[in-house]
């Protein structure tokens, strides 16, 4: 008959067995068990979310989940506004272009050439609806914190209506910790 996890340590303190090992294996234990928890610790090169796939994947990384360009500090070239109503998503459908720094060298990039190299990471034209309202209406609940930590005078467009999306919010928040 084959035991039950619970049965198999039943008054085994492995918190105790644990203390006893030398600091290199409890180290080498850490490191992977918060490695196999953690998923990729890759991030969007734009919103700064991060990529839902496990530790170690192969292939591009990816997120159903973009925020809001302006919550990680993306603003406007010839303004300076910060982005109140693009993800990532949108910016990779529209043909937006983003100026970046390779090498010392400042180049502006399409932002579909995130799938390559040094980036990898994976956008689509998929707008997620929910994810959407949920980091507008952050950004407007936000926004004047938003706008002091980035240094920034205003937002890219109006954030009139927003605080209507504190349902949708709601809602998005709810599903997404109900996996």
């Amino acid at each position: 008959m084959k035991q039950s996890i619970e049965d198999q340590f039943d008054g085994y303190n492995l918190g105790a067995t644990y203390n006893l090992l030398p600091m290199t294996v409890k180290d080498k234990f850490k490191k992977k068990m918060f490695a196999k928890f953690q998923g990729c610790e890759h991030t969007c090169p734009v919103c700064k979310t991060p990529c839902q796939l496990n530790s170690g994947h192969d292939g591009l990384h990816s997120s159903k989940c973009h925020r809001i360009a302006g919550v990680s500090g993306e603003y406007e070239i010839n303004t300076g506004y910060l982005l109140s109503h693009v993800d990532c998503n949108i910016m990779f459908r529209d043909g937006w272009t983003r100026h970046v720094t390779e090498d010392g060298v400042k180049k502006q990039i399409a932002y579909k050439e995130f799938a390559n190299e040094p980036y990898k990471w994976q956008l689509d034209e998929t707008v997620y609806d929910d994810s959407l309202k949920f980091w507008q209406w952050y950004i407007n609940y936000y926004k004047t914190e938003l706008l002091e930590k980035e240094g920034r005078s205003q937002y890219s467009k109006s954030l009139d209506g927003f605080d209507q999306y504190k349902l949708a919010a709601q809602r998005y928040v709810d599903e997404f910790t109900s996996h």
